[in-house]
């Protein structure tokens, strides 16, 4: 072991697991009044979150960002400002070492990068996520300490079943001669050997007794770990990253995935979507209801029946478009007014109407309506 958790294969196969999975949220902009809910308000703020910077899109920022945050707890992205004012690019920062400085009641982030230089931002500038946030505060806690012990452990693992492979092969035979003889002789009467008796030309597989020498099979012995042992190390270090193996493998169903997203990909979206809404707005626009949530609808898995059940309620209550219930299929819209249009079965009443459409209870109004028709005269009066 390097020392380095990703140099593992287990680790980068949990931690890259959470990351692509993570890269499916999406990022949306909403502004909630008392009175209407707009979607992407700011068309400036639409391209970040659809490209935080010329280098990347958001899928593959989310994939840095959380795969930085799983190795070191911690992750930072440092926020570029226009002259107006508005955000115009997002960076991820990648650092050998950090340390924060307290100036005049500030946080400032010192980063010590790859290059030797130094690059100093106000925290407030800064995208940070961060995860076993305990005694330090800034910073969440490193996983070096942590898993040392499991790594060693690992890396001796791998070692043992290494060694053990080649010294199964080192000595399958050993030859004793009853006679003095010089090395010369010695190794060509072993080549002999070799030749006629493990060779896979020999004919028929058949062998002659030789008096010079007697030939004793050795058994190989070698260590090999236990296969339970081996697999209680693996289960440890997915339990420390919240992934199970039948998410790595794509194993899992409806109920398995759902536990994960809560348990895993959930905590992410949270704090993404809190850190981009502190950090893109002004207190006067988040006061003015404008933030940023990270939506699942790229990520939740759902069975068909489960799918169908979603559908039959959301077309029951009139909650969703028909391009909107196709999207839960993974289906293409249909676009323009027929993919906009809201339908509803008509088993569905409003609660405020039920006891009239069960009882055949009257309205006021309607009462009102038939006792202004009895009082009306005849308009034209005969007889």
């Amino acid at each position: 072991w390097s020392g380095n958790i990703y140099d593992s294969d287990i680790v980068r196969s949990a931690i890259w697991t959470n990351a692509k999975n993570a890269g499916k949220l999406n990022p949306k902009h909403i502004r909630k009044t008392t009175d209407k809910y707009d979607i992407f308000p700011i068309p400036k703020i639409k391209r970040l979150l659809t490209r935080p910077n010329q280098y990347m899109s958001m899928s593959v920022f989310i994939n840095k960002m959380v795969t930085a945050c799983l190795k070191k707890n911690n992750a930072f992205a440092l926020i570029k400002f226009g002259a107006d004012g508005f955000p115009e690019g997002i960076y991820p920062v990648t650092y050998n070492r950090v340390e924060a400085i307290e100036a005049k009641g500030f946080y400032f982030i010192r980063f010590y990068l790859a290059d030797g230089k130094t690059m100093t931002v106000a925290y407030e500038d800064l995208i940070h996520l961060r995860m076993h946030f305990d005694e330090k505060d800034i910073f969440g806690e490193g996983n070096q300490k942590t898993l040392a012990t499991i790594m060693d452990v690992i890396n001796t693992t791998d070692k043992g079943v290494i060694n053990a492979i080649k010294k199964s092969a080192i000595i399958r035979w050993l030859l004793k001669f009853n006679n003095v003889i010089n090395p010369a002789d010695k190794q060509k009467q072993i080549d002999d050997f070799v030749k006629n008796y493990l060779s896979i030309e020999n004919s028929g597989g058949a062998a002659a007794t030789d008096p010079r020498y007697e030939a004793t099979q050795v058994k190989p012995e070698s260590y090999v770990p236990n296969a339970a042992q081996m697999d209680r190390a693996k289960e440890r270090i997915y339990s420390y990253f919240g992934v199970s193996e039948d998410i790595i493998q794509s194993k899992f169903d409806e109920d398995t995935w759902n536990a994960y997203y809560e348990n895993t990909i959930e905590p992410l979206a949270l704090q993404l979507s809190e850190e981009f809404t502190e950090k893109l707005f002004s207190q006067k626009e988040r006061e003015h209801g404008n933030e940023i949530i990270f939506e699942a609808n790229r990520l939740q898995y759902a069975s068909n029946s489960t799918k169908i059940a979603v559908g039959k309620f959301l077309t029951d209550i009139g909650g969703a478009t028909i391009d909107q219930i196709l999207d839960i299929f993974n289906m293409s819209p249909l676009g323009g007014e027929a993919g906009s249009r809201r339908v509803q079965t008509l088993n569905m009443v409003n609660a405020d109407k039920a006891d009239q459409y069960q009882l055949g209870e009257k309205s006021e109004e309607k009462e009102e309506e038939e006792d202004g028709k009895e009082q009306k005269p005849d308009a034209n009066p005969q007889g």
